[in-house]
């Protein structure tokens, strides 16, 4: 399953383990966890955008659901890489059939990277990490989300 409805994706996981946040890039994916009661998010690792290097995470974690950032534009419209995110979204779910929350992204990259620029990481640190801070920015706000939820 697929969604962007908060609530559908509430039930389909069950709150019954971790959630991964993936931010999903071209070249590499930022990928954050959650704990297994979802009241907290961690980075996690910056993997190459081979939807096979998943697996490793997946089997180790074992989580209930993904969240994947769906590239929105400000105005509200749908951004050029919103087809690339909902391929990627469809082969996570054929590989892996977990539930699949798309959750607005708009300015986690930016966020992610100012966060760090903040903290003194010159940008070529930055670059290494702020994949998954941007990551973790994305499934933290899904996290909020999921509190409001019965």
């Amino acid at each position: 399953m697929i969604t962007s409805d908060i609530q559908v994706f509430c039930i389909a996981i069950k709150k019954h383990g971790p959630i991964i946040g993936i931010d999903f890039g071209t070249k590499k994916l930022g990928i954050a966890m959650s704990n297994p009661g979802l009241t907290f998010a961690l980075p996690l690792l910056v993997l190459d955008s081979d939807i096979s290097k998943i697996r490793p995470i997946l089997d180790r974690y074992k989580p209930s659901g993904i969240v994947l950032g769906m590239p929105i534009n400000m105005d509200g419209t749908s951004g050029a890489q919103v087809v690339l995110i909902e391929k990627f979204a469809k082969k996570i779910l054929d590989s892996f059939g977990l539930p699949i929350l798309l959750q607005d992204e708009r300015l986690t990259s930016r966020a992610a990277s100012n966060s760090l620029k903040i903290l003194g990481l010159k940008r070529k640190d930055r670059d290494k990490i702020d994949d998954q801070v941007a990551a973790c920015m994305l499934l933290e706000s899904a996290m909020s989300a999921m509190q409001w939820v019965d």
